[in-house]
């Protein structure tokens, strides 16, 4: 268990909010692992990397979360989040680090649409897509997919 899986689930006592596979996405993308988080939007996973699809893009397609554009949008946002029954945390966002708890995870922001950001940790060992307009949190970490929500 990483640092970060170990953390949010409280040493591994609570259980992670899962999420269901979806099987919207065409036929291209059939029986890839794959998240819906918006109603275009998804998480999948290829060849042991993580992508999102937007079926409503100019040309839809698969995009490496790292490479859409950095953002300081995040930076200074202090709010808890949950990714585990009763375990909510505390966690602000800066320019190059996520501190949940009192734990420093260094990660890069990246503005995937308005008000939809990929956070994703320099080790590799998770990614969050923050829905900041729902205040939701879909993550990819020891791979699973895993669901949570920010407290504000």
């Amino acid at each position: 268990m990483n640092d970060f899986t170990s953390l949010i689930t409280a040493g591994g006592e609570k259980k992670p909010y899962g999420m269901i596979l979806s099987d919207e996405l065409n036929e291209a993308f059939a029986g890839l692992p794959a998240v819906k988080c918006t109603d275009s939007v998804f998480l999948l996973v290829k060849n042991s990397g993580v992508f999102l699809y937007d079926e409503n893009a100019p040309e839809p397609g698969l995009v490496d979360s790292g490479a859409l554009p950095e953002s300081a949008d995040l930076s200074g946002f202090t709010t808890e989040l949950s990714f585990a029954p009763d375990c909510i945390l505390p966690a602000k966002f800066d320019a190059e680090a996520l501190t949940v708890g009192e734990t420093r995870f260094p990660v890069s922001v990246r503005k995937a649409a308005e008000k939809l950001y990929a956070v994703l940790s320099k080790s590799g060992s998770f990614l969050i897509l923050l829905d900041a307009s729902r205040f939701l949190l879909y993550a990819f970490a020891e791979n699973k997919f895993l669901c949570g929500y920010l407290e504000v």
